[in-house]
C-alpha cells in the first residue's frame, strides 16, 4: 500500500489523514477530533499526505500535487479554498425494507458567518450522486433562521445528506437539518 497515516496535534484536536481510495494511491482524506469533552471526529474532504507545524500554523503536503495547504485556516497555497464538508448516514426513516419519497426538507441555520455560497445535499444512492441547493445564509438578518429545501423527487430505500462548503475563508453554523416525505407501499429487494 502506497497509504502512509499521519497524524498531528493541534489547538487541542488530533488530526489524521488516511486513503479510502481502492489502489491506496495517495490519502484522500482527514479526520478532525472535536474538541473536548465531545471525543468525537469529523471527516473534511482533503488529501494531506503529511502535516506540519511551521510558526504556530499547520500546514499539510496536498497529496497528489506540488501544493500545501495552510490547515484549519480555508485556502490553499493558491487561494483556492478548502472544501470540507459534513456528511449524514443513510437515514432508513424507520422503515428499512420500504421504499419511500424525500422532496423537502428544513435548513435550521445561523447567518454567523454570513456564508453565501454553502451546499446542501440529497442524495438516493448512498452518496454516489447529490442533488445541491446553494444557501446564502446572509440572506436573512436574523441571527438563525431556517430555509425550505424542495428536492428533486426521488425514490429509494435510504436518503442521505451532505452540507459542504468551499467560500474561502468562512465556515458555517447548522443545527439541523430535517427532510420530510412520503412512504411506499411496496419493499425493496
Amino acid at each position: 500500500s502506497k497509504s502512509v497515516l499521519s497524524g498531528i496535534n493541534y489547538k487541542s484536536r488530533y488530526w489524521m489523514s488516511a486513503s479510502t481510495t481502492a489502489s491506496n494511491n495517495y490519502n484522500d482524506f482527514v479526520m478532525v477530533e472535536s474538541k473536548s469533552p465531545l471525543g468525537t471526529y469529523t471527516r473534511y474532504d482533503l488529501p494531506l499526505s503529511a502535516m506540519t507545524l511551521w510558526n504556530n500554523n499547520l500546514y499539510g503536503a496536498i497529496s497528489n500535487t506540488g501544493k500545501l495547504a495552510r490547515i484549519d485556516y480555508g485556502s490553499t497555497d493558491d487561494s483556492v479554498a478548502i472544501a470540507s464538508y459534513w456528511e449524514s448516514r443513510d437515514e432508513v426513516y424507520e422503515n428499512p425494507i420500504y421504499y419511500k419519497t424525500v422532496n423537502v426538507g428544513v435548513l435550521d441555520y445561523s447567518n454567523i458567518p454570513a456564508n453565501t455560497g454553502l451546499l446542501v445535499g440529497l442524495s438516493p444512492d448512498q452518496g454516489a450522486t447529490y442533488q445541491s441547493r446553494t444557501i446564502d445564509l446572509s440572506a436573512s438578518t436574523l441571527s438563525r433562521n431556517t430555509i425550505k429545501l424542495n428536492w428533486d423527487a426521488n425514490t429509494a430505500l435510504g436518503f442521505r445528506t451532505k452540507v459542504s462548503n468551499n467560500v474561502l475563508g468562512l465556515g458555517f453554523k447548522i443545527y439541523g437539518l430535517y427532510n420530510a416525505g412520503t412512504m411506499l407501499d411496496y419493499f425493496g429487494n
